[in-house]
């Protein structure tokens, strides 16, 4: 998983794109702008709990807080620290296009594309 600094980092940068300030989205998540700040700043853990509350009231997916899938590059060594092959998120990218019920239907299908050994690694 992404370190914490870069997904603070996006967190702060997304806000920032969609011209919200720390009091507008502090109100959004019902607290205080100081809390906000501290998310975008701290040194404390960030919890998946803070990333999808987060990513819900600016408008995104917990994803795009985790990776910025229009400036990433083919950067091998970035991505294996991350975790994630260039597959991956080409998977992600697309992924993201989907609404709720295609989403659903794509891990539907990958899960079936898993039982048939012709498709395993």
């Amino acid at each position: 998983m992404p370190s914490k600094e870069i997904v603070r980092q996006r967190i702060k940068e997304i806000r920032k794109q969609k011209g919200i300030t720390q009091e507008q989205l502090a109100e959004k998540l019902g607290m205080t702008q100081s809390a906000v700040s501290a998310i975008e700043s701290s040194s404390n853990s960030i919890t998946i709990e803070t990333i999808n509350k987060v990513s819900a009231a600016l408008g995104v997916t917990a994803v795009d807080l985790l990776i910025d899938l229009d400036h990433i590059s083919a950067d091998a060594d970035l991505l294996e620290k991350m975790g994630f092959e260039w597959g991956d998120l080409r998977i992600l990218e697309e992924f993201q296009k989907l609404n709720e019920d295609g989403q659903s239907e794509a891990i539907r299908r990958t899960h079936e594309m898993t039982l048939i050994d012709f498709y395993r690694k």
